[in-house]
């Protein structure tokens, strides 16, 4: 019996956990819940974002992990901190929040983890590392401030989706972001679909407590009932 037990015990995990009628869910964690540096990211930096270390402190922001004080780093750093962002990384994703900040750094510089601290730095790689730290003596960083972002998405263009709207306005939770702008946009929505989203529309941007009011299930669900797509998964 305790055999039998075990293996039915086993089905049900393989089988995954049913979240809606045509969608079930593996009953363990994702790979972005197991490393958070593997959640996706595909967003448009704000823009108060204009050198590249404000940009790396934007993408850990929600991650759990946060630059490494410069001063605890490798002092090459500061040069690569100080950097203008490129206008061709303002716009990054979809890819793993840790290939992000690689792409931001360059070819030139190793990413470090520091897993346990959940801290991230850059350290130059050879043959660049000496004159990196010549040009980099004197330079400081100091974080700029976030400012607020806007308390409206729009207006919609066409071929626009809810959840590629959400994707640019909360990049590392966008169902649940996607659900909190389809309740609080209800005029947006023809015939209350989360899929006839109104191109021209101008969208309110939920506020922080909205957003996590939201549940991730029931975000799958609302979102993905009446669509085709996931329903044929």
């Amino acid at each position: 019996m305790i055999a039998l037990l075990a293996v039915a015990t086993t089905a049900g995990a393989a089988d995954g956990v049913r979240v809606g009628r045509y969608q079930t869910v593996a009953a363990e964690p994702t790979p972005a819940q197991a490393n958070p540096l593997q959640v996706q990211v595909d967003l448009t930096f704000p823009p108060y974002v204009e050198r590249v270390g404000d940009a790396v402190i934007h993408l850990l922001d929600r991650s759990g992990y946060r630059l490494q004080d410069p001063g605890n780093a490798d002092p090459a750093m500061r040069l690569l901190l100080t950097r203008p962002l490129p206008a061709v990384h303002r716009d990054l994703g979809p890819l793993p929040l840790e290939d992000a900040l690689k792409t931001l750094a360059g070819a030139p510089w190793r990413l470090v983890v520091d897993p346990t601290a959940r801290l991230v730095s850059f350290e130059a790689r050879a043959p660049y590392a000496e004159g990196a730290r010549e040009k980099a003596a004197g330079l400081t960083f100091e974080p700029r401030e976030p400012q607020p972002g806007p308390a409206t998405y729009g207006p919609v263009d066409e071929g626009e989706t809810l959840l590629g709207i959400a994707k640019r306005v909360a990049p590392d939770r966008p169902m649940r972001t996607a659900l909190a702008l389809f309740e609080a946009n209800p005029g947006a929505f023809e015939q209350g679909s989360p899929h006839r989203l109104t191109v021209g529309a101008t969208l309110a941007i939920p506020d922080e407590p909205a957003v996590r009011a939201t549940d991730t299930a029931a975000a799958r669900q609302t979102l993905w009932e009446g669509d085709d797509e996931h329903q044929r998964q």
